[in-house]
């Protein structure tokens, strides 16, 4: 089968590129993908190992109202395998065509076709530069060169792109949540965090990026963030499954969004509360950084489920937590220094752990102190 397509052409130092619009069902007939693997000691190929993970995020992405790929595919077209026609400005694709750049978009696309059906991806028209009859040097400089260079956007401002959005979906409302808590001067947060992920000029409390804030409460209030925002969008909020795991779901599902900040002002009011000098010196401790914000939202969830379950989501509640949780550092002799909790995974499971066994050991709440934490007298 031939495939024929209108060009344009340009040339840069490297050599003649084609610039074409191809059907995305088309490629997905005549693209191959060169993968780079040694045989003994030599290495042959130029392209990377593929990330399923990220093929079927894009999958999921392209059955999505919003879906685009407005950025040019890079192909190689080697000798014999085209025909240019350089009167009417046309060429044919007459055998395959070496992908160089945009391996996971075009494998994506192939598993949205598997999954959602072929009608998905005929909805999309690609951008593709032709390379024409480059040497595998060559390629290979472009291979390295597009994604060796590449600066990765900023968590921070991904999330701040994403809440410009007027739905109430994932994004949206934990970027909403995020301002809120940093612009509001009755917020434990208040210039706390680092928004769009720089810090600001004229203020030295901000220790959390906002990227770090939004991006651990993602898993709390859904299971795939980027199909329930299609869904939201779609007026099918009602076929996002609901799963008791996600302790901010039913916030979200529910029409409750506006307790989020309650919620989050009573857990980290009593934090503060119970850890004054370490909220306040960022640069001494761990507590305001993303060790231990992280190390607190992996080991809050069974208190929300408990606090929703018996409708007490108090500061006297979660003070109560944060006092438990403070004596038993005291006793193992832990301090919230980076020495005793370290960056990364390590010190944030260890302080999730501290905070498990304050559940353990002290729930479910005798149902005096019970009604005491509900009134909000502890």
């Amino acid at each position: 089968m031939i495939f024929k397509y209108k060009y344009i052409e340009f040339e840069q130092p490297l050599g003649l590129f084609l610039f074409t619009v191809v059907p995305a069902n088309e490629l997905l007939k005549f693209y191959t993908i060169d993968h780079r693997e040694y045989i003994g000691n030599k290495a042959d190929g130029t392209q990377r190992v593929l990330n399923e993970d990220r093929i079927k995020e894009i999958a999921d992405y392209c059955s999505t109202m919003d879906a685009a790929f407005p950025t040019s595919m890079i192909i190689a077209l080697n000798k014999g395998d085209y025909l240019l026609n350089e009167k009417d400005k046309t060429i044919e694709i007459k055998n395959k065509a070496e992908i160089i750049d945009g391996q996971h978009r075009i494998e994506g696309l192939r598993k949205a076709a598997s999954i959602h059906g072929i009608d998905v991806v005929s909805q999309f028209n690609l951008p593709c530069v032709f390379i024409i009859e480059p040497i595998p040097e060559q390629k290979a400089f472009v291979f390295a060169t597009i994604n060796g260079k590449q600066t990765k956007v900023n968590k921070s401002l991904v999330f701040d792109l994403f809440g410009i959005s007027e739905s109430e979906d994932p994004y949206n409302i934990l970027h909403t949540l995020a301002r809120t808590l940093n612009f509001s001067k009755n917020s434990p947060f208040y210039r706390r965090l680092k928004m769009l992920g720089k810090k600001s000029n004229d203020v030295n409390s901000e220790s959390l990026t906002q990227g770090t804030f939004v991006d651990v409460l993602l898993d709390k209030i859904s299971k795939d963030a980027l199909l329930d925002r299609d869904k939201i969008r779609t007026g099918k909020i009602k076929e996002i499954e609901k799963n008791p795991k996600l302790v901010l779901q039913d916030y979200m599902l529910n029409d409750k969004v506006n307790l989020l900040v309650p919620l989050f002002v009573n857990i980290f009011d009593a934090v503060k509360d119970n850890w004054p000098n370490e909220w306040e010196d960022h640069e001494a401790y761990i507590l305001t950084k993303t060790t231990g914000y992280i190390g607190i939202m992996k080991g809050i969830d069974s208190f929300i489920i408990y606090g929703k379950t018996n409708g007490v989501l108090t500061k006297s509640y979660f003070k109560f937590i944060f006092e438990k949780a403070k004596k038993k550092l005291v006793a193992s002799n832990l301090k919230l220094v980076s020495d005793d909790f370290p960056p990364g995974g390590k010190g944030e499971n260890k302080l999730k752990g501290i905070l498990v066994e304050v559940y353990n050991e002290n729930f479910p709440i005798e149902t005096e102190l019970l009604a005491k934490l509900k009134k909000d007298i502890y």
